[in-house]
């Protein structure tokens, strides 16, 4: 646990970030529900795409970071990265929910919790455990250690594994979260 501190802080941080940014301008909380995924899975539920191609946006739009994360792991960039891409994911993560409860009471809480059930409870210990490791070599170049084979190759083992569970993340996405909100929006009958 205490190698993932920094990226928990980050986490952490970002996510009272993203509860405080709605609640200090009302306004925040209405364009945050604009730019949030109940925009782009209601125009999903609206107009159907396959869950293939939503599973390849994914792949596009969240995947890249993760790439990017894993090669800035052995470099210095690494850290920054590290702790910037939990702030981000926590201040998401935060926002959404206060968002949807500023705006919704507590059935758009409940659709909040829908927009980020299931694959958030992959993609928050995941992510943790995957810029954790990258935020720890990358802190070993600051350090000047001198890396063996071994470790880049324990590495690339790390970030192959992560990478997979990553996929389960955007696969719960892609294909069981716009079933869930469907029967959440049907339930609560906001929309």
């Amino acid at each position: 646990m205490r190698k993932l501190r920094p990226v928990l802080c980050a986490f952490l941080a970002g996510m009272v970030l993203g509860i405080v940014w709605p609640n200090l301008v009302p306004e925040n909380a209405v364009k945050m529900n604009g730019l949030s995924d109940i925009v782009l899975l209601q125009s999903y539920l609206s107009e159907p795409i396959t869950q293939k191609d939503y599973f390849l946006y994914l792949m596009q739009k969240r995947g890249i970071g993760y790439l990017l994360g894993a090669a800035f792991g052995i470099t210095i960039f690494g850290v920054p990265m590290s702790l910037a891409w939990m702030a981000a994911m926590g201040f998401y993560v935060g926002a959404v929910l206060t968002s949807t409860l500023l705006t919704g009471g507590l059935w758009g809480f409940i659709l909040g919790l829908g927009i980020l059930l299931p694959q958030y409870l992959v993609y928050i210990p995941a992510s943790m455990m995957f810029f954790g490791f990258c935020y720890h070599m990358s802190m070993g170049c600051w350090k000047n250690e001198g890396y063996s084979g071994k470790d880049y190759r324990i590495y690339a083992l790390g970030m192959s594994v992560l990478s997979l569970v990553i996929l389960v993340g955007f696969a719960l996405e892609s294909y069981v979260n716009p079933a869930l909100l469907k029967l959440l929006m049907n339930q609560l009958k906001i929309f």
